[in-house]
């Protein structure tokens, strides 16, 4: 089961609130235990990126992506996390090559309930 805080961080996120998101997310990597708090700092990571597409700043937010996807990359194997890697580094790819940050905010990924179960116990 999945605890409400990170739906509520999930949601955010897929209605294009990402402060709020980042929040949320950060809230409950506070409490993670502590084998899980890079995958939630790169979730954190991955919100702050698109927050800052938003407001046309690509060199922070290539830099974020940059020390997201490693966070995520140890949870791949999982559904959620391979999904969201492969868009991120497709992002990522395309800032690098002079891609527009407008275009990259208005295909940011959504975020799956898999995303949200890497860690058992939810």
């Amino acid at each position: 089961m999945i605890a409400d805080s990170l739906r509520d961080a999930r949601d955010a996120f897929n209605r294009c609130e990402y402060h709020r998101a980042h929040e949320l997310f950060e809230h409950d990597w506070l409490k993670a235990d502590p084998a899980y708090k890079p995958y939630y700092q790169g979730l954190i990571q991955v919100a702050a990126a698109y927050y800052k597409l938003g407001q046309g700043q690509v060199g922070p937010a290539v830099r974020l992506l940059h020390r997201a996807i490693p966070k995520l990359e140890a949870w791949q194997a999982h559904e959620g996390p391979a999904e969201l890697l492969r868009h991120l580094r497709a992002t990522l790819r395309d800032l690098e090559g002079g891609g527009d940050a407008r275009t990259a905010y208005e295909q940011a990924p959504c975020l799956s309930e898999a995303v949200l179960s890497v860690e058992s116990g939810f």
